[in-house]
């Protein structure tokens, strides 16, 4: 984990560029790298951004 956010926070690529610095927020471990990318891909899409908004972050007040 401490080698990914320190990936995270030196890259200067595409996706996380604009976004820095950043601080970490909740994570969820998994058991497989298989698993970790359709997790990545739901937590994108719509509905994904929603559970993640309203159970990981508890941004309650963000929903309206």
């Amino acid at each position: 984990m401490q080698r990914r956010q320190h990936n995270l926070l030196t890259t200067r690529a595409g996706s996380t560029k604009s976004h820095l610095p950043c601080n970490l927020k909740p994570y969820v471990a998994v058991e497989t790298e298989g698993h970790a990318r359709e997790l990545e891909k739901y937590f994108k899409s719509g509905s994904g951004k929603a559970i993640a908004l309203k159970r990981l972050l508890r941004l309650d007040h963000l929903s309206g």
